[in-house]
């Protein structure tokens, strides 16, 4: 989800300008603490969203002149950059060459995985906010939460629920 100076885009989704009804029900859904309605049919189980902040620039001088160096964003802003990063054309300095060679290792004092990276990578926890005896044939939504510490949180529930029965439920566990 990238905010620019004069609208916003998620995903690979249009680019839509804030006084459009895209925008402005795309950002209601957020604000409101719902998985974005335009996701719907592309990502059924939900999908991480990261919030990119490119509010000094207009989208399309974004587009035209720095969205190929962007250190985020590929393709127009359709895509995060995986987490392994982006190929440099040309030298690298000194650091950057020795962290090429030794990895995080030398930075980060040891290259086993941290507890943070191992939580991430254990199964997620899964707790239902569905109201016992519902009827089973009502839609259902799931909610991943990633926690500060790596751990992984996934909901059940109705989709009127808000980001607040979430937080309730996480604060009484």
């Amino acid at each position: 989800l990238a905010f620019f100076e004069d609208g916003v885009k998620l995903g690979p989704l249009p680019f839509y300008e804030y006084d459009s009804r895209d925008a402005q029900l795309l950002l209601r859904d957020i604000y409101d603490g719902y998985f974005p309605y335009a996701l719907k049919d592309s990502h059924p189980d939900g999908v991480a969203m990261q919030v990119v902040d490119r509010m000094a620039h207009a989208f399309g001088a974004w587009l035209a002149e720095l969205s190929a160096g962007d250190p985020e964003l590929t393709t127009g802003g359709d895509r995060l950059l995986p987490s392994g990063g982006r190929i440099l054309r040309g030298g690298l300095a000194g650091e950057q060459q020795q962290r090429l060679r030794t990895g995080n290792a030398g930075h980060r004092g040891a290259s086993a995985p941290s507890a943070a990276q191992a939580a991430a990578s254990a199964p997620p926890v899964e707790v239902s906010l569905l109201e016992p005896g519902r009827d089973p044939t009502k839609p259902t939504a799931r909610v991943q939460v990633k926690l500060e510490g790596g751990e992984r949180l996934v909901f059940a529930v109705d989709p009127d629920q808000t980001v607040g029965v979430l937080r309730d439920a996480h604060h009484r566990a």
